[in-house]
């Protein structure tokens, strides 16, 4: 069977799932083009760091760095690349056990190109939003919150092409000189 975490860049969203049988820490990935669920039985942060591992990950951004440019310390995207950025967005209100994870990771180009998102709503309403495959997610996140996390994704994202861009810019540099 094929790694489901060698194609990160496939993945719709990210979210923690509690199962009973094995102490319920485990989590969620739902692809672009599948409305059904992949369970992996490790905690979110463990498959994070895993996809960090993957091939299509390029960007290592340091915690303060990211913080740095979206001004704040708590719920920031998680870069892999220019290209696959994760949003993050309260998927549950209370944890079932101790490290139990309540925050989900959504791929902002699938927000930004595929997600159907409702006619009305208000910044107070909860977030929720269908995927091209016919999935509806829902969270517990506000649209105001859900705004507000998705301008620091596209922060993160313009501020990693940029920065791409200057070390393409510096490596050419080398050969003309």
């Amino acid at each position: 069977m094929l790694n489901p975490l060698s194609r990160p860049s496939e993945i719709a969203i990210i979210y923690p799932v509690y199962t009973t049988g094995d102490g319920g820490n485990a989590t969620g990935i739902i692809f672009r083009h599948s409305a059904k669920p992949i369970i992996i039985h490790r905690p979110i942060n463990s498959v994070l760091q895993s996809l960090a591992q993957s091939s299509e990950a390029t960007a290592f951004v340091s915690h303060s760095k990211l913080a740095g440019w979206v001004k704040h310390r708590q719920m920031l995207p998680v870069p892999f690349s220019p290209e696959l950025i994760f949003v993050p967005i309260h998927y549950r209100t209370a944890p079932h056990n101790l490290h139990d994870g309540c925050t989900a990771y959504i791929n902002l180009a699938v927000v930004e190109t595929e997600a159907i998102f409702p006619e009305h709503y208000t910044l107070r309403d909860k977030v929720y939003f269908e995927l091209d495959n016919g999935l509806i997610i829902h969270t517990v996140t506000n649209w105001e919150t859900f705004n507000r996390h998705l301008n620091d994704a596209r922060i993160v994202h313009d501020n990693l092409t940029e920065q791409n861009l200057i070390n393409v810019l510096n490596y050419l540099r080398q050969f003309l000189m």
